[in-house]
């Protein structure tokens, strides 16, 4: 299809789309939400999800209290040894603390799983919320659920205790990243999800910069814990400044709220707000058919009951554990196998910035729309109805989540052969490569709200 007729495609759907007509496509208010809702939550996941390559970095170790006479080797276990040194950049971590080493190595791969695993939970429960109360609400929830977690992480007396709140810690970052994302697209018209999407993206690329700047100056686990914890005070905001998106109360019928809602979008971007209520009203009637009533009420199992639906959702699964199992197990190799771990974190973030950039790049220009270039987020989001949205979000995460809890041990590999992780992460992306030729375009199309 020619440029201008995709052109005229997207404005013909956006026309029929009058909640975007009513509060605009991309405006200072949309610009706002990003800036002071999405980044703040992005950065701090990039922070939490991927701390455990400061909190357990690799760290040697020689026994110092022992029997033998022989000449004593790093990083090698002896059965008699009474006392192990430690030697790392850092002055503590969870390894040299309580002494996760030997046969007890496992364990520190086995807390980044745990927090994984807390994801996995976190996806597929405040998908449920968001869908069922509210996007306003389950955000919220997550955001104290992430404060008080993050500054519980410091504190923590043993390892079991430290493990159990780094579950609760990724329970609540799923929470943010799911609800701050689909809130931003619900509320962004379809010319310019793309973009969005993109500005979406880099924040965690940004956390993942930055972290090293904490880790240099703040040499322990729990004081690095703390410094990447305070931040999170910014969520308190939220409880003035977060509004509801429009789109789910209208689907849901609270008809008033998004008009409020509405006409607060309206005057940020400098466009009429008269007769907002009957805008909204209007809007609500274009949704209504016999089965609106029952579909408000979505199910997990909704997302299977179509043959379209189960073909989204299963190849939509598939691409995010292919993401779960190469991005962070990628990540937390290049941390144990880097010899300047602070630089090699730093670069890798960079890099996946410069990848963004270039889609960015892509985005404004004619051939953006050529090449079809669209991040996962907000192509997931594409596929699904309102009243689903984030339930699917929540599932498709919940895979990637599995994907990342098996990260840890493809990345440890490397003691078998050199050449298995790297190996790995390559021909792993075959998968979705497979998946996302199954899946429908879903570009410039006005968002579905229900599942019929």
């Amino acid at each position: 299809m020619e440029l201008n007729q995709i052109k005229e495609v997207v404005t013909e759907k956006n026309e029929k789309d009058k909640l975007i007509n009513a509060i605009g496509e991309l405006g200072k208010w949309q610009v706002l939400m990003l800036m002071l809702v999405v980044w703040p939550t992005k950065i701090s996941a990039g922070w939490q999800q991927l701390g455990i390559i400061f909190i357990a970095p690799t760290t040697k170790f020689m026994c110092t209290d022992t029997n033998l006479t022989e000449k004593v080797e790093m990083s090698k276990c002896y059965d008699d040894c009474a006392n192990y040194e430690y030697h790392t950049e850092f002055g503590n971590t969870i390894i040299s603390q309580w002494e996760l080493i030997c046969d007890r190595a496992w364990m520190a791969h086995f807390t980044q799983t745990v927090n994984m695993f807390g994801v996995l939970v976190g996806s597929v429960s405040f998908g449920f919320v968001a869908d069922r109360y509210g996007r306003r609400p389950a955000l919220l929830t997550a955001c104290v659920l992430q404060l008080i977690t993050t500054m519980a992480e410091a504190f923590c007396p043993t390892y079991w205790i430290f493990t159990g709140v780094r579950f609760f810690l990724g329970t609540s970052t799923a929470g943010t990243l799911l609800c701050a994302f689909i809130f931003i697209i619900e509320i962004t018209g379809p010319r310019h999800r793309e973009l969005i999407a993109c500005l979406s993206a880099i924040p965690l690329s940004i956390g993942e910069m930055t972290m090293p700047i904490f880790a240099y100056f703040l040499r322990t686990y729990d004081m690095f814990c703390l410094g990447v914890a305070i931040p999170n005070l910014l969520y308190l905001v939220y409880f003035f400044i977060m509004p509801e998106s429009p789109k789910w109360l209208i689907t849901t019928g609270r008809l008033e709220e998004a008009s409020m809602v509405m006409t607060q979008a309206a005057q940020w971007n400098n466009l009429p707000t008269e007769n907002m209520l009957e805008v909204v009203k209007s809007i609500a009637a274009d949704n209504v058919n016999s089965n609106d009533k029952k579909q408000s009420k979505a199910t997990y199992m909704d997302l299977v009951k179509t043959k379209a639906l189960k073909l989204n959702s299963i190849c939509s699964c598939t691409i995010w554990f292919t993401l779960g199992i190469t991005f962070y197990g990628s990540n937390q190799y290049i941390g144990e196998t880097s010899s300047n771990i602070f630089i090699s974190i730093f670069l890798a973030g960079l890099l996946q910035i410069l990848k963004q950039t270039k889609i960015l790049s892509f985005t404004f220009s004619d051939s953006g729309i050529d090449t079809g270039i669209c991040p996962l987020y907000m192509f997931t989001s594409e596929l699904f109805p309102t009243v689903a949205r984030n339930m699917a979000m929540g599932a498709s995460s919940m895979v990637s989540r599995i994907g990342s809890m098996i990260a840890p041990f493809v990345a440890g590999l490397k003691i078998v052969a050199p050449w298995l992780p790297p190996a790995a992460f390559a021909c792993i992306p075959l998968l979705a490569a497979i998946a996302c030729y199954l899946l429908p375009e879903t570009r410039g199309n006005k968002l579905s709200d229900h599942l019929a």
